[in-house]
């Protein structure tokens, strides 16, 4: 069992402009959850989720939310789909295991993206990021 964290987020703001509305949304199941740090040494939380459903079903994706005060809008999307209600304050407890396997809704951003490689050669990717997570609601949560 895993501690219980305690973040308060009464002043993030979700500046939430994008792609897709829930409609497009992709059925996800939280497999897995863990808190890291950036190389740059900036906190993150790191969920590991699995395709619930579509032509894509059992496919996994990673998705990235900023534990840094101020961007954590996602984050708390994240909780909040999972069910984790914050107090009248804004202050939200969980432990990371109250977050796994809960079924889900996520937008996905898929874009092109280059870097350089170490021979000076530019190579293009395709990326693709959560940019967005839903709670289900109780029509989309199965008997």
């Amino acid at each position: 069992m895993s501690n219980k964290l305690r973040t308060d987020m009464s002043d993030e703001e979700n500046p939430y402009i994008g792609e897709g509305g829930k409609e497009d949304a992709i059925v996800v199941k939280v497999i897995l959850i863990d808190k890291d740090k950036s190389k740059s040494g900036n906190p993150y939380f790191l969920w590991n989720l699995r395709i619930d459903n579509g032509p894509n079903q059992g496919q996994t994706i990673d998705a990235r939310t900023t534990a840094i005060k101020g961007k954590r809008w996602l984050l708390k999307q994240g909780l909040d789909a999972c069910g984790i209600q914050s107090n009248k304050d804004g202050v939200y407890e969980y432990s990371l295991d109250d977050l796994k396997d809960k079924l889900i809704s996520i937008n996905i951003r898929v874009f092109e993206d280059s870097y350089v490689t170490k021979m000076g050669e530019e190579k293009k990717i395709t990326k693709r990021e959560v940019n967005r997570f839903y709670k289900r609601t109780e029509e989309e949560i199965p008997l």
